[in-house]
């Protein structure tokens, strides 16, 4: 799978926030859609195709690790596989891996960069695990 066709699902309640994120990433060539909530990206989500999900832990409507979750076991039932989680918060939050093999964690405040390192690193370790396998 190329660059051009990742799709990342955003979800920041954090409108500024989201913004700049989604044209960070949109400009290094991922395709990515904005939600500013739980709710929204669900009912908007019927038929989730996504490649990765980078969500907020307090969104303002349920817990991003109730809602990454939620969205997975959707996947699931629909004959489709989980999707790594990056999870972006300002509280403590695990290590990497920890909660989940497909768990990653970015704590507030970081620099856009760091964002994007963060989602090239998954991306490159789904790659390494598809040539092991």
């Amino acid at each position: 799978m190329n660059l051009n066709s990742r799709h990342i699902v955003l979800v920041e309640d954090e409108a500024a926030l989201g913004e700049i994120c989604q044209e960070l990433l949109t400009a290094h060539g991922y395709r990515v859609t904005l939600y500013t909530s739980a709710t929204e990206a669900l009912l908007a989500m019927q038929n989730p195709q996504l490649d990765l999900l980078v969500t907020d832990v307090g969104l303002t409507d349920k817990s991003g690790f109730d809602f990454a979750n939620e969205l997975n076991a959707r996947l699931v039932n629909s004959q489709m596989p989980e999707v790594p989680v990056v999870f972006i918060s300002g509280g403590i939050l695990p290590k990497n891996g920890t909660a989940g093999k497909n768990c990653y964690y970015l704590e507030k405040p970081f620099s856009i960069y760091t964002l994007l390192k963060q989602v090239q690193a998954v991306f490159d370790s789904q790659v390494q695990t598809k040539r092991a396998g």
